[in-house]
């Protein structure tokens, strides 16, 4: 996850500085190249978390598409069985998203 991650990255960078004699021309450089490196980690962190929604839908859509909203879904499933399916598969990814997210990716996959 982009937490760690990003933590992982500075600790090596501030291994690298600690262990290497660098000059202070390189360790700019490695500065800067390493706050891009973390930008971009965090930018596919978010992008990840904002796409995440496309594989909680799609079992919802395999299992009860079809009949949402359709004849039998009308007249039959009187009890809402099928609007309870879909609230508890939503809790439980929601569950699943709080638990291995941080919660600036869960705000991050609730806005999109």
């Amino acid at each position: 996850d982009f937490i760690r991650m990003s933590e992982k990255c500075e600790e090596i960078l501030s291994d690298l500085v600690t262990e290497c004699n660098l000059t202070p021309e390189a360790s700019d450089v490695l500065d800067e190249q390493s706050a891009v490196l973390l930008g971009l980690y965090s930018n596919d962190a978010v992008f990840a978390a904002q796409k995440v929604h496309l594989y909680i839908f799609e079992p919802i859509e395999e299992a009860i598409g079809e009949e949402l909203f359709g004849e039998e879904w009308l007249n039959e499933l009187t009890n809402n069985e099928l609007a309870l399916t879909l609230v508890r598969t939503m809790e439980d990814f929601m569950g699943d998203l709080e638990i291995f997210l941080d919660e600036l990716m869960v705000g991050k996959t609730l806005d999109a």
